[in-house]
């Protein structure tokens, strides 16, 4: 048995290119978010040609990039590296409760509860909602092969649905090559062997793949630097792209004609996400850079696949099959070149299997694979610069993994050879990423909370929550403190036990505020067999209502900072801005409505300032400790 890792705007989209894709049926819709307040979205970039967003069912919101690579913006070989992951590959399963359209186009979706994760809108990120598509009553057979719609850099990359019973899968499902973007070729420029351009806007070098920062400033689109996940371009002479980067590291693309390992003008490889990877963060295969050229026959970078999301209580395949059935989300191969530089092969997105039982037979078993697409080769005898192997993606088990009859793979991609010497006498970069490193089984607690609120009610606190789905779960307590650190259980409500759908809760607190005007309160999960899951914490104050006092908790933290904001200063403009103890800036966060959780697991321990600003104007700053 496999052993798995256990764990509890505008886009300059002229240095891109589209690839090939298998003939199959997209079944979801798409939608770029522009902003989020409270419960309600404003969209646009809406594609419906496949579904339809409709009032009551399930989408998908991600955020699929964001500013991570922060300062590191200079040229110099830390260019693309990442600072921060921020929000990128943050996603939540919400439930549309009403939406408004304009000429019959989405503008603005409403949903049943707010995200309790943190999304980020910038000119560096983009956030999307995909449809979640229900498929069968309860059972569903498919029909046809399916597959993502192409991420265009506002929407796509994505196929997702859920089957409530049986998913009899007689046909194969991907998201290969769908993911961000292969960098294009350079135009023909002949200097010689360069090493130290690592951005530029010059095309006679090759254009750096996409990634999970979303870059909008074309000094930075070509060289050799890597962008986050993307590999880096290829510089003069014919050198080679990067691989693009997820699970695996990309591989640095070949060294060129007649360059050195001293001079070398290699594009970076994409960066791994691997240690980013989590419950709710998932992440498309970054594109790999492109080759440089000066005699029209050097080649792109190759795409990233996407991701591929499947909820199903049972996932079947036939007793016999004539064509395999697969489930893939692989990077895409680059094309060789001539007697130029090759691109960089696309690192594999993510497939995501939240099913309880899988049965395959024998003569027809199941293939997974989220394999990095390789390296091009280098058409000529004389050495060249290859492109750098793609790294290898991730599946992912939420509940059960298959144990019979099937094939998991993640496989970094092969690097290209640069010459056409046969056998080849000389590569370029591999990742150093042990193969099969991403088939992860991430171990789901007991229950996924998707919404949790506390709210005063005359002398009482009304608690609402709601789980997307619950696995062993044995009751509820409802906990209050004091001080945000200390908590005791004011109360208990027996939980579903096992529940794939929608689960509503609500506990009044009664008479809590008799003798203080406020409490913090958290929901604690308890399973069958004792393991605990918690929500965030939530401030009540009787008085609430007419207070304008800002809070910040618990203090000292250790992965999420709360901001408080009350609803009588609500619809002021709130920025929070976190400080070091040197005054240097190191996060800010838009704020959206009352209580905002902050996700600072990546600070170093020490002291740190929030300084909180309503409207522009500053209005206090707090210590905080870590």
């Amino acid at each position: 048995m496999r052993n798995f890792i256990r764990i509890h705007a505008l886009f300059c989209i002229v240095f891109f290119y589209a690839p090939t894709f298998i003939s199959a049926q997209v079944i979801n819709c798409y939608a770029k978010v522009n902003s989020l307040t409270g419960t309600t979205i404003t969209v646009s970039n809406v594609n419906e040609a496949a579904d339809t967003f409709e009032d009551g069912e399930k989408v998908l919101l991600i955020q699929m990039q964001d500013n991570v690579i922060g300062t590191n913006t200079t040229n110099a070989n830390t260019f693309g590296t990442i600072a921060t992951i921020g929000s990128a590959g943050n996603y939540q399963i919400m439930t549309i409760a009403t939406h408004t359209e304009a000429a019959g186009a989405p503008t603005t979706f409403t949903f049943t509860n707010a995200p309790t994760l943190p999304f980020t809108f910038t000119a560096n990120s983009s956030v999307q909602i995909v449809s979640f598509k229900l498929l069968g009553s309860p059972n569903y057979t498919t029909t046809s092969a399916i597959s993502a719609l192409p991420w265009n850099g506002n929407v796509g990359g994505i196929v997702a649905f859920e089957v409530v019973g049986t998913l009899n899968l007689n046909h194969s499902v991907n998201a290969n090559f769908a993911g961000f973007r292969g960098g294009a070729r350079s135009t023909n420029d002949g200097a010689g062997c360069l090493n130290s351009v690592f951005i530029t806007a010059s095309t006679g070098y090759g254009s750096k793949g996409e990634g999970i920062h979303k870059n909008t400033n074309t000094a930075f689109n070509n060289a050799r630097a890597k962008m986050a996940n993307g590999g880096g371009g290829g510089l003069t002479h014919n050198a080679g792209g990067g691989g693009g980067g997820n699970i695996g590291t990309g591989g640095l693309g070949g060294i060129g004609w007649q360059c050195s390992v001293a001079n070398t003008g290699h594009g970076f490889g994409g960066q791994s996400l691997m240690p980013f990877y989590t419950m709710n963060r998932i992440f498309m295969g970054g594109g790999g850079g492109g080759g440089q050229m000066n005699n029209n026959v050097a080649t792109n970078g190759g795409n990233g696949g996407g991701i591929v999301f499947i909820k199903a209580n049972q996932l079947v395949t036939p007793a016999t099959c004539a064509t395999p059935i697969s489930i893939s989300a692989n990077g895409q191969t680059s094309t060789n070149s001539g007697n130029d530089g090759s691109g960089g092969g696309g690192a594999a997105g993510t497939i995501i299997l939240q099913v309880n039982t899988f049965s395959s037979s024998a003569a027809c078993p199941l293939t997974i694979t989220s394999n990095g697409g390789n390296g091009g080769n280098v058409g000529s005898s004389n050495v060249h610069g290859a492109g750098g192997a793609g790294g290898q993606g991730a599946i992912v088990y939420l509940a059960s993994a298959p144990t019979t009859n099937y094939t998991a793979t993640t496989l970094n991609g092969n690097p290209g050879c640069n010459n056409s010497i046969v056998p080849c006498t000389t590569f370029a970069g591999t990742s150093p990423e042990p193969n099969n490193s991403g088939v992860i089984q991430l171990i789901p607690l007991g229950v996924l909370f998707s919404s949790f609120t506390a709210e005063p009610f005359e002398r009482s606190a009304v608690l609402k929550w709601t789980t997307a789905s619950e696995v062993n779960s044995d009751y509820f307590s409802v906990e209050r403190s004091e001080d945000g650190m200390e908590f005791y259980s004011v109360g208990t409500l027996t939980a579903a036990g096992e529940s794939q759908s929608e689960l509503n809760y609500q506990y009044i607190d009664e008479n809590a505020f008799v003798t203080k005007d406020h409490f913090y309160y958290r929901i604690k999960e308890v399973d069958i067999d004792g393991k605990i899951t918690l929500t965030d914490l939530k401030y009540v104050q009787v008085n609430q209502h007419t207070s304008d006092q800002v809070l910040v908790f618990p203090n000292p933290f250790t992965d999420v900072l709360n901001v408080y904001i009350p609803e009588a200063i609500s619809t002021h403009e709130r920025t929070v801005v976190l400080l070091d103890d040197l005054n240097r800036v190191l996060r800010e966060y838009k704020m959206e409505g009352t209580t905002n959780s902050l996700i600072l697991s990546d600070l170093p321990k020490g002291v740190y300032f929030l300084t909180i600003f309503m409207n522009g104007e500053q209005k206090e700053t707090v210590k905080v400790v870590k």
